[in-house]
């Protein structure tokens, strides 16, 4: 007997739950900011850091374990994730090479 997945496959799931994703956009430019511009110790700097992970990809883990998701959904979120770190990190960079 087949059964039907319901599951939203990554391709329509990306556009319908593109708010889901912002945090897990957001992150990394927070994440970098946060490290440069405020001087806090490390231990806080972990606990703010692992905080704010955690409650950007809240959502996106909602949907997977909700079963409203299939799993190429996070996929695509990481992918997004890491996406946006290596654009932060550039943008970073040639800001920091013109400043200079």
């Amino acid at each position: 007997m087949s059964r039907i997945d319901q599951r939203l496959p990554a391709r329509e799931a990306v556009p319908r739950y593109w708010r889901q994703l912002l945090g897990v956009i957001l992150f990394p430019p927070v994440a970098l900011a946060t490290t440069n511009l405020a001087p806090l110790q490390p231990d806080l700097l972990f606990f703010i850091f692992t905080l704010l992970f955690f409650a950007s990809m809240a959502p996106v883990i909602w949907l997977l374990v909700t079963g409203r998701v299939r799993y190429s959904f996070w996929l695509a979120a990481i992918g997004i994730y890491f996406a946006a770190g290596i654009l932060t990190s550039v943008i970073y960079q040639i800001v920091r090479a013109v400043a200079t």
